[in-house]
């Protein structure tokens, strides 16, 4: 389904206007959505540290992420205002070590 505005000559479509995109909102969407799936990858470590039983190992895994989750937070998107803008973002790498020990959380 096609969106904008339509552009009528004489009841006849000759074009369409595109839909505005907010480059920052769909930032703001991006980082949420990694936000999300990083939240969910050290939610068990998280009770794990609550609880005092979390191993050093996991606990060294944990500090890692939330190193992650804290630069995600820290984008800047104040000047995103276009595709090429949103393109150049430089999204926070995921911690490596979830690609060795863990593949079962690290599909993002």
């Amino acid at each position: 389904m096609a969106t904008g505005r339509l552009i009528v000559s004489d009841k006849e479509v000759v074009g369409r206007l595109p839909v505005p995109v907010g480059y920052q909102a769909k930032a703001e969407t991006t980082r949420q959505k990694l936000l999300n799936d990083a939240n969910n990858v050290i939610k068990d470590w998280r009770t794990e540290l609550t609880l005092g039983i979390i191993s050093d190992k996991n606990k060294a895994t944990l500090i890692n992420w939330m190193g992650y989750i804290n630069k995600l937070k820290n984008i800047d998107f104040s000047q995103v205002n276009d595709e090429a803008t949103f393109e150049k973002i430089k999204w926070s790498e995921l911690p490596k070590e979830c690609f060795t020990d863990w593949p079962e959380k690290a599909k993002l």
